[in-house]
């Protein structure tokens, strides 16, 4: 019997992205694309079904990366998963958020969920208010491993997932249950680490004082279950006056950036529910909720949307 040949990998940098290419030989149930820094700790990146294939995969890294096309049998997926559950477990997050993205049968969610003590406390859509509601993507970092414990059960036709070197949770996932069906299969990405969301206010608010930042403008968008307000804010000097959208109904919804981050530290530390969103550039707020009645009756409490945020001036 003639033997079957192995596909071919090249890898190709160009600019700040690194190309892969596979193509010949074939690529049957169970051929993924890994990576490793270190030549012994490999973790999947893509499920190669179709050849040829080619991709940017990543930026190009500041040290070396190895990448290479690989027959992974369907009993690792059980071993992957078992070791990556023990690294989550180990990290003992008992309250966390992150940023949650799913696409399943065309149905797409971004989400930004805060989970505590295992049950979901809140969940913030991303999407354009007018995107249709989809409610997948509302899932614990607990819940997402066992939806892929599911479908290692199932003995999924397909299946790829990578998860996190250290913290263990699933960073992206692709799993195609059979073969011969359509529009059943699902991904998802997580965006963000599962963080305390103090640890990630802190981190910011330093941030944000190492970018220096006296003077700014951003658009504010304030809700409650009863009240929306709408306008423009600019920070100046130490003071934040509205520039744009009337004045609002109650004193403490404009703040410089400096007060917004202590009224986000003062809400976690009084144990309201608070989620958070940050720019990963200079750590500005992007979104802040907080909740204190946490009833139907009382509504959502408080949400903060920052926009359009416009540096004016340094220190």
């Amino acid at each position: 019997m003639e033997a079957v040949a192995a596909p071919e990998l090249r890898v190709s940098p160009s600019g700040d992205r690194v190309t892969i290419v596979v193509e010949g030989g074939v690529a049957p149930r169970g051929w993924v694309l890994q990576d490793s820094y270190d030549g012994s700790h490999w973790r999947d990146l893509i499920d190669l079904q179709d050849l040829p294939f080619s991709e940017a995969v990543s930026e190009a890294p500041t040290r070396q990366r190895l990448f290479r096309a690989a027959q992974k049998p369907p009993a690792t997926r059980q071993e992957a998963i078992d070791q990556a559950r023990a690294r989550w477990i180990a990290t003992g997050l008992a309250l966390y958020q992150y940023r949650h993205q799913t696409d399943a049968a065309f149905f797409l969610t971004d989400d930004l969920i805060l989970v505590k003590n295992g049950k979901i406390a809140e969940s913030t859509s991303l999407l354009p208010p007018e995107w249709p509601g989809f409610a997948w993507g509302l899932q614990t970092i607990d819940d997402l491993f066992d939806r892929l414990q599911r479908a290692i059960d199932d003995d999924a036709y397909a299946m790829t997932v990578r998860y996190h070197p250290s913290m263990g949770y699933p960073e992206k996932a692709y799993v195609d249950y059979n073969e011969l069906i359509a529009d059943e299969e699902w991904r998802f990405t997580n965006l963000s680490l599962p963080e305390n969301p103090e640890a990630l206010r802190a981190a910011s608010e330093q941030q944000w004082e190492r970018a220096q930042v006296a003077t700014c403008e951003f658009d504010l968008k304030y809700q409650t279950a009863r009240y929306e307000w709408n306008g423009r804010v600019r920070v100046e000097n130490g003071q934040a006056t509205v520039i744009a959208g009337g004045a609002p109904a109650s004193d403490h919804i404009i703040m410089t950036l400096e007060g917004y981050f202590t009224y986000m530290k003062e809400s976690l530390a009084a144990d309201h529910v608070t989620s958070l969103l940050f720019d990963p550039t200079d750590g500005h707020p992007l979104f802040f909720s907080r909740d204190w009645h946490l009833t139907q009756v009382d509504g959502q409490g408080e949400r903060f949307w920052f926009s359009a945020f416009r540096k004016l001036g340094g220190r």
